[in-house]
């Protein structure tokens, strides 16, 4: 298998099993990925802070395992109230259910950076909701 590496924003993550975890990650190349990141649950494990929810990550990627991750973006402006991150979870929700599995499309992803990254979600809620 190939080594992919592409730009994605993590709208979801669920622990599986003792040490790893399961990312629904939107990309910039791939569309919306479910994908599995090993061991980053253990104490002293590298990737675990690069793959926090709603960071935008630039990715590497083989078959569906997360081996490589780099945060370019943790939107500070986002968390820095409750009702922000409110709104982070209802679009990254909205995502999840209405975007199809690697569905590829840029617009959609830029759409998503600049959500969280600017805070826009009266925007948002006035064009899609």
């Amino acid at each position: 298998m190939e080594e992919i590496k592409t730009k994605g924003v993590i709208i979801f993550r669920e622990d599986k099993d003792e040490y790893d975890r399961r990312l629904v990650v939107m990309t910039l190349d791939l569309g919306k990925l479910r994908l599995t990141a090993r061991g980053v649950r253990k104490p002293k494990a590298k990737l675990a802070s690069h793959l926090e929810l709603f960071n935008l990550v630039e990715l590497r990627i083989v078959g569906k395992t997360i081996i490589g991750a780099r945060v370019i973006d943790s939107f500070p402006k986002l968390r820095e109230n409750v009702e922000s991150l409110e709104q982070a979870f209802l679009v990254s929700e909205l995502f999840q259910e209405f975007v199809y599995p690697e569905a590829k499309d840029r617009d959609l992803f830029e759409l998503l950076v600049d959500c969280f990254r600017d805070s826009y979600f009266k925007e948002f809620q006035d064009r899609f909701i």
